[in-house]
């Protein structure tokens, strides 16, 4: 009788081991032979120039755009009127420096929250000269910006920002001035680079974490210098999370020569 006992017992013992190796500590696991890779691509862009801030996501499964995720900045949950899920909001300020959670959930396959930290306000002190000749160098100066990695900075006539148009540059170092490329000045033609007088936009921006080029394309007043390598490096999940804010613009008249 006490084997009959310890043989149940066993086969009882067994098949519990069993049933959690197959459904889990927490419950049943959908597609558990399948493996998903994420790619999730996040952007938050305070505008002073607009008065706006917007968050803009882009997330895929397996190489393919996720529709129906659930991704929320804070409380707030991103729409998906297209190929992103966005969130905008006014004015600028609406939507605060420093840290913000956002959360990323594919139904019940994947569950994850990240942070953004967005940089303080700051702003352009001088544009120098405000006429430029053509041996002139244009100078920048601006003031700092709280939880900034660095900044970029930018110029672009008048007519064509937001337009992907325009110039822009990395400052190497950690300070606050710098001098524009005369290259930014310029227009290619079919004869080669030509000066392009008129009156140029100014803007610096500060940025956190790593910023989305195909994101940024159209909110921004000129296109970021290039894409840089990933920062978010998981098992199963990989992508940018970046945030960059502007400054109000300034101006410089380009003469001809």
């Amino acid at each position: 009788m006490k084997l009959r006992n310890i043989f149940i017992f066993s086969i009882a013992t067994i098949a519990i081991v069993a049933i959690v190796f197959l459904f889990g500590c927490n419950g049943p696991v959908s597609n558990f032979d399948e493996e998903y890779e994420y790619q999730f691509n996040g952007l938050i862009v305070k505008d002073y120039d607009h008065d706006t801030a917007c968050v803009s996501t882009r997330f895929s499964r397996n190489d393919t755009l996720v529709i129906g995720a659930i991704i929320a900045i804070d409380s707030d949950t991103l729409a998906f009127p297209d190929s992103t899920y966005y969130y905008y909001i006014s004015p600028a300020d609406s939507l605060s420096s420093g840290s913000h959670d956002i959360l990323v959930k594919d139904s019940s396959r994947f569950n994850d929250t990240l942070e953004f930290t967005v940089p303080g306000s700051f702003s352009i002190s001088s544009v120098l000269p405000s006429v430029k000749g053509p041996s002139d160098i244009v100078s920048v100066s601006w003031t700092g910006a709280a939880n900034a990695d660095g900044y970029i900075i930018a110029a672009v006539k008048q007519d064509s920002t937001y337009m992907g148009l325009g110039y822009s540059q990395w400052v190497t170092s950690q300070t606050t001035s710098t001098s524009i490329n005369d290259s930014a000045f310029t227009i290619t033609t079919i004869q080669g680079t030509e000066p392009n007088p008129g009156i140029y936009s100014i803007y610096v921006y500060a940025y956190n974490g790593v910023l989305d080029s195909t994101l940024l394309s159209t909110l921004l007043p000129t296109p970021i210098p290039n894409q840089l390598e990933d920062n978010i490096t998981k098992k199963n999940f990989n992508g940018t999370i970046g945030s960059i804010v502007t400054t109000l613009p300034n101006t410089v008249n380009v003469l001809a020569q």
